[in-house]
């Protein structure tokens, strides 16, 4: 069966010179809206009523403002429903239309808003409880959104990105460079203070550890918005699989008892291949590159175990 409607389109009349006098469009004539997000009403409605103010405060040659004034305020009051219908159409890889450069965090934002409204009354209320369906995000203060949903998104970020995305070198070079002079001259310090190799190598740890799991993705959600998730989340990756991961070996070499060369790195290899704050990354991150579809049950299995995370660590650590 075709389909009968194949596309949304915005038409920007503001942005058209000499527009004609007389001729106000309005409704579907400005903007037609995919029927399946429920907006193209909700959307004519409020022109509408936008037109009813206008028509009340206009003085003189009416019709000489009256048309590019409501064609312009009308451009802002379509923004964030177009934003939130007609951008998730773009999840489809033969969608036509000019795609933004931040496309793919915008709908990983915009599904971390959907999982969030299915356990947080308040979310749900705001983005479908209101009359019309009227999704208006300006509304909302943008802390508040991105403090509530930015786990949500970190944790589905890297099983929807793929290697191209973490292809940062200037970024990786930065951060390494800074948290590995850090973790390099504490540890030297220490040492040379007479300090066990494994205790100095928890102090270098300990003073180079950036924390950008747990208040990197929050603080600069807020501050940078989706744009900042991919820096955030390579930088998560480096500590976790790179800076962990050294000093990981560094502990068990001055905890293990055996000296022989080769045994000795042996036994370090056993105890990296158990430790899990290097298995997971890791595991992590292979997925992603691969594009390995995860069962529907073992991904809800998972969503689960990660819910769980933030809060046992947090017991553990006090």
């Amino acid at each position: 069966m075709p389909f009968s409607f194949p596309e949304s389109r915005w038409r920007h009349f503001a942005q058209v010179p000499d527009f004609p006098r007389g001729l106000l469009p309005i409704g579907d004539a400005i903007c037609r809206f995919n029927p399946v997000y429920g907006q193209g009403m909700t959307v004519a409605s409020q022109e509408a009523k936008l037109l009813s103010e206008l028509l009340q405060t206009l003085d003189g040659d009416a019709l000489a403002t009256l048309v590019p004034t409501f064609l312009t305020k009308a451009e802002t009051l379509i923004a964030d429903p177009w934003a939130m219908s007609a951008i998730p159409d773009f999840i489809y890889p033969d969608t036509i239309g000019e795609r933004a450069a931040d496309l793919e965090d915008r709908l990983n934002f915009q599904r971390a808003l959907g999982r969030l409204a299915v356990r947080d009354a308040e979310i749900y209320e705001f983005l479908f409880g209101r009359p019309g369906n009227m999704i208006a995000a300006s509304i909302c203060p943008a802390s508040t959104w991105a403090a509530r949903s930015f786990e949500t998104t970190s944790r589905r970020f890297s099983t929807t990105s793929g290697w191209q995305r973490f292809y940062q070198p200037a970024f990786v070079a930065a951060f390494a460079l800074a948290a590995g002079g850090v973790f390099v001259f504490i540890l030297t310090l220490r040492i040379l203070s007479g300090r066990h190799l494994a205790d100095a190598s928890v102090d270098a740890i300990a003073a180079s550890y950036p924390n950008t799991g747990y208040v990197g993705f929050p603080l600069c959600m807020i501050v940078f918005g989706t744009a900042s998730l991919t820096p955030t989340a390579i930088a998560t990756i480096l500590v976790t699989c790179v800076l962990f991961a050294i000093a990981i070996v560094l502990i068990e070499v001055g905890l293990q008892t055996e000296r022989t060369p080769h045994k000795l790195g042996l036994a370090v290899v056993c105890s990296l291949a158990r430790n899990r704050l290097i298995v997971s990354p890791i595991a992590g991150v292979l997925v992603a590159g691969t594009h390995l579809t995860v069962p529907s049950s073992a991904e809800t299995l998972l969503k689960l175990l990660s819910g769980a995370t933030s809060p046992c660590a947090l017991v553990s650590l006090g």
